[in-house]
């Protein structure tokens, strides 16, 4: 019997063949699934807009720079999208894997305010992240960009005033955006910053 392949978390992913009848964890892989349309409601996110839980999402195929993005999407009545966890994030790419590969849609992460110091314009916290490989490299402007096609939703790193298409969020009417759960070592290190005096709330980047 030919025994099967396994990967060494102690070797970087290296396979090695193991004897059958050993127990070890396993990866799993399926096919990306491409959720349909959400359908839209009179009287709820609008003409153009998609709807999912407490957010209403939009989609802006014409290119233009990251703050001009976020402008934009001021004029809508919300900001360039936060997101918050692994759900948005999973909405996020089933939406951007059905345009073709190679481009990018802004979000609204970026670090012009501090260098590496990355934050979302809405000023919500940063409390997740789905970078690409190699991401963020430090070498561009670092305005966010979420990929499409094959590697849809997945963040790279980018010039600020290179043209993208963009992804603008407001609060769905009628709903309440529930409060973000910060993780408890952010937590741990606020109270500690904020104990020492040296920096406020208002002004601390985590």
């Amino acid at each position: 019997m030919v025994n099967p392949t396994i990967m060494k978390g102690s070797n970087a992913g290296y396979w090695n063949d193991e004897r059958c009848f050993y127990s070890h964890k396993s990866v799993c892989k399926k096919a990306k699934e491409v959720l349909p349309a959400s359908t839209q409601s009179s009287g709820d996110c609008g003409v153009g807009w998609y709807t999912q839980s407490h957010s209403c999402y939009r989609f802006v195929s014409d290119p233009i720079q990251w703050a001009d993005a976020e402008q934009q999407c001021n004029v809508l009545g919300g900001n360039l999208v936060a997101i918050n966890d692994n759900v948005e994030q999973a909405f996020i790419s089933s939406k951007l894997a059905a345009f073709g590969s190679g481009s990018w849609y802004w979000i609204g992460l970026s670090d012009t305010e501090s260098r590496n110091q990355f934050t979302w314009s809405s000023g919500e916290p940063v409390t997740y992240t789905h970078w690409g490989d190699g991401q963020p490299d430090n070498e561009n402007d670092d305005c966010i960009g979420a990929n499409t096609g094959a590697d849809a939703g997945l963040w790279t790193a980018l010039h600020c005033n290179w043209t993208m298409s963009y992804i603008c969020e407001k609060t769905r009417p009628g709903f309440t955006k529930p409060p973000i759960d910060i993780p408890y070592p952010q937590i741990r290190l606020m109270m500690a910053v904020l104990q020492d005096g040296s920096v406020t709330a208002a002004t601390a980047s985590w």
